[in-house]
């Protein structure tokens, strides 16, 4: 059991600890998921949960420009926005390419972690 951590606030036991917040591992989790589906490491068909930028027949944007964004797909309930296919979309495509492009899931972990504490340091 950790000692001196009573009458502290749940951030500043997570900052003592060097624990992430829930929403933090959430991101993560649901990041390495989009890598192991769009990098076919899982059996699971790309296509039926994403369409890439470069795959789809529209103008380009600067969304476009990295092969690695993930098209967001219209939906018309709120209920759908939720759904992990449209949950991740726009961190997915906010992340640098070099992480994106991570030669294994361990690579990719490691450097999206970095990625959020940079980003967690200077929200604060």
């Amino acid at each position: 059991m950790c000692s001196g951590l009573k009458g502290k606030t749940y951030e500043e036991k997570l900052t003592e600890l060097e624990l992430q917040t829930l929403s933090e591992r959430r991101t993560l989790i649901d990041m390495t998921q989009v890598w192991k589906i769009l990098n076919k490491k899982d059996r699971l068909t790309e296509s039926k949960f994403f369409t890439r930028h470069c795959e789809a027949r529209e103008r380009t944007t600067r969304a476009a420009d990295s092969t690695e964004n993930i098209l967001r797909t219209r939906s018309c309930l709120e209920l759908w926005k939720n759904f992990f296919t449209n949950r991740v979309i726009e961190y997915w495509n906010k992340i640098p390419d070099e992480i994106r492009t991570s030669g294994n899931v361990d690579s990719f972990k490691c450097r999206l972690v970095e990625h959020m504490k940079k980003e967690r340091g200077t929200q604060t």
